[in-house]
């Protein structure tokens, strides 16, 4: 998931993630759909079907960490970034 020629969707993904509460209760009601609205498609195998997702200050916080995990090629770390329990 994790290439270059994604890197706008990921840096989508924590931004939304980190401020916007439409697109949380989005990704919770659709992992899949809301992912794939961004320019991301993993695996629906892959994808928890509810996911839990971090509160909004977690992810600004830990962002920079969050952004070299999900762009170093750990294609696992979107999946279990999605089950976390809050």
């Amino acid at each position: 998931m994790a290439t270059p020629h994604n890197l706008p969707a990921i840096e989508t993904l924590l931004d939304k993630l980190a401020t916007d509460d439409a697109f949380r209760d989005q990704l919770s009601a659709d992992p899949l759909g809301t992912l794939a609205s961004i320019g991301l498609t993993p695996d629906p195998s892959e994808v928890p079907a509810t996911p839990t997702l971090p509160p909004k200050h977690v992810v600004a916080a830990n962002r920079a960490t969050l952004h070299a995990a999900l762009t170093a090629g750990n294609e696992d770390f979107i999946y279990f970034f999605l089950d976390q329990p809050v």
